[in-house]
């Protein structure tokens, strides 16, 4: 009978928007013949696509004994690899998009001409109280025009 060894690999994305397609495309390059594929989040505890992944490793990587330790530590370092990967991944990513012009954070709750305005009008000595009120925003919207 011929005994031959399979590869596994395991491939993640945290949101159903995002695509497994390159990292599947790097392990199948690695010699993977089977890949097993989640979209799930990092915070959800339940993977079962990585469950089935042990259940089939499970014959050849003996989690009873003490080396299970030994495999358990390996595969917490690999993680924590991949994260460093992600979060890596992501500032390049951002960076790339603030270079495009992609803007971040909230958009302004009033427009450059109100924001304008209301510089003016403070200038003019009317109250940071009584110019919220007139755009119907919070005082302290405001007294960032200022800064």
């Amino acid at each position: 009978m011929h005994n031959r060894s399979v590869i596994y690999g395991y491939a993640r994305v945290s949101t159903a928007a995002q695509d497994e397609t390159g990292q599947v495309r790097q392990l199948k390059a690695a010699g993977c013949e089977k890949v097993f594929r989640e979209k799930i989040t990092a915070t959800t505890a339940e993977r079962p696509q990585l469950r089935a992944l042990m259940k089939k490793a499970e014959p050849f990587l003996d989690t009873t004994s003490d080396f299970a330790e030994i495999i358990f530590a390996i595969l917490g370092v690999a993680a924590k690899l991949e994260r460093r990967r992600i979060l890596e991944r992501t500032a390049r990513g951002r960076a790339d998009a603030k270079e495009k012009g992609v803007k971040f954070g909230r958009k302004p709750t009033l427009t450059p001409h109100q924001q304008k305005e209301a510089r003016a009008r403070l200038d003019a000595g009317e109250t940071q109280r009584s110019v919220a009120r007139s755009y119907n925003v919070s005082q302290s919207t405001i007294s960032r025009l200022t800064i």
